[in-house]
């Protein structure tokens, strides 16, 4: 099953704490929406966590996975989903334009605030995928307001 990561489901050490069997790990791509802190923090008040909005003509660059149903089921645990997080299958595009569907969350409308800023540890593992992300998408990440 095919996953797509933009926030720290990007950490590879994070995928493997959470029992996620990882047979594939690619740089990917989610045109038509944009990267966004506006998921509210189940841990602290007043923080966010990754989430993607559509935005036209916005890319957010990712980390797709291949994993078993096993590790979308410890995912679905981890990002509590339904609940805090919906699951839809989208559209990631490869290197060389290749395109295939991924699983992909997406925060529940009501845990979204957009006055919300990440931890500078939750940042951190975003920041883990420096190997798969652009220079400019890299630099961009290191460059948000974090709490704490």
């Amino acid at each position: 099953m095919k996953y797509f990561a933009y926030g720290s489901n990007m950490s590879l050490k994070r995928m493997e704490q959470r029992g996620v069997t990882i047979s594939q790990r690619v740089k990917a791509c989610l045109f038509g929406y944009s990267l966004e802190f506006n998921k509210i923090s189940t841990r602290f008040a007043g923080e966010g966590v990754a989430n993607v909005v559509k935005e036209k003509n916005s890319v957010v660059e990712g980390v797709l996975y291949e994993i078993t149903e096993q590790g979308i089921r410890n995912l679905d645990k981890y990002e509590n989903y339904p609940f805090e997080y919906d699951r839809r299958l989208l559209d990631v595009r490869l290197p060389g334009g290749i395109e295939c569907k991924a699983q992909v969350y997406i925060a529940q409308p009501s845990k979204i605030s957009n006055s919300l800023k990440p931890a500078k540890d939750y940042l951190f593992h975003l920041l883990c995928a420096e190997d798969l992300l652009s220079a400019n998408y890299f630099s961009k990440l290191s460059r948000y307001k974090t709490t704490r």
